[in-house]
């Protein structure tokens, strides 16, 4: 009988012991994406939202589904998923629950809060997505204005020119700036300078980065908000986040060259 007894023992020794003051591993990071869908079907649509998710890192639609009157067919959702999953992945998963779907770009300016008018008593918001064809969303959060299009045509450059033709006649044609963010990241002491410019140069090729300086000590990065494909994640929070610029990739270039740097 006591041979029995010693095997069972040997594996509860041998099986792996969290300490409680262990903490929890890290959730993978997410993002938000954010899609038009064409004629949805609710219940196909939550299926394809839970399927993106893991148990670690849940899918979930953040807001949405939404739709303007000028386009009765088409719904705008944000829908944060981890940052492993490609928009196309995403796309591809939410085409089972509707007609059509387009991955979003958004852009953002900020620096005028003046309410905008009704136009012949149609909405600020519908005047603005019906201004051009492939703008689906518009929101407004202060003095920011956020804009939601299909990629391609549009840019910050024609946006402020439409949206001033369009509201110019009722004095409120300002869109503002063209909103940006600067990172900068401390480099130590020692540091493999061959490997900071290839990160810099990985860097330079993310989405909404518009340049990329070894500063003194420091690594900066400016980056502009036009036409951005994802925003940050919303870190737990149930709100509705408002777009902001996703730095994970910048992370993950960092990362790649094994440069611990902290970010100021």
């Amino acid at each position: 009988m006591l041979a029995p007894f010693l095997a069972v023992h040997a594996l509860v020794l041998c099986a792996p012991i969290r300490l409680q003051d262990d903490p929890p591993p890290a959730p993978p990071p997410q993002c938000i994406r954010y899609f038009s869908l064409e004629e949805i079907k609710p219940d196909l649509l939550r299926k394809a939202v839970v399927e993106l998710g893991t148990l670690d890192a849940p899918a979930r639609i953040v807001s949405g589904p939404s739709t303007a009157t000028c386009r009765p067919k088409l719904s705008f959702i944000a829908l944060e998923v981890r940052d492993s999953v490609t928009g196309k992945d995403v796309a591809r998963a939410l085409k089972k629950s509707c007609r059509n779907v387009d991955e979003l770009v958004w852009t953002r300016f900020e620096g005028v809060g003046r309410l905008l008018p009704s136009i012949m008593s149609v909405s600020p918001q519908d005047c603005v997505i019906g201004m051009a064809s492939d703008m689906r969303w518009f929101e407004t959060a202060g003095d920011a204005k956020h804009f939601y299009f299909v990629p391609g045509k549009l840019n910050a450059e024609s946006i402020a020119k439409q949206f001033n033709n369009l509201f110019s006649p009722f004095n409120a044609g300002d869109i503002g700036t063209l909103a940006s963010e600067t990172f900068t990241f401390a480099l130590p002491g020692t540091v493999d300078l061959a490997a900071v410019k290839r990160a810099a140069k990985a860097i330079g090729k993310v989405d909404g980065v518009r340049s990329v300086e070894i500063v003194a000590s420091s690594l900066v990065v400016e980056t502009q908000f036009d036409g951005l494909h994802a925003s940050a994640g919303s870190a737990g929070d149930d709100t509705q986040p408002e777009p902001r610029f996703h730095a994970q990739p910048l992370l993950d270039a960092l990362a790649k060259e094994k440069l611990a740097l902290r970010s100021k």
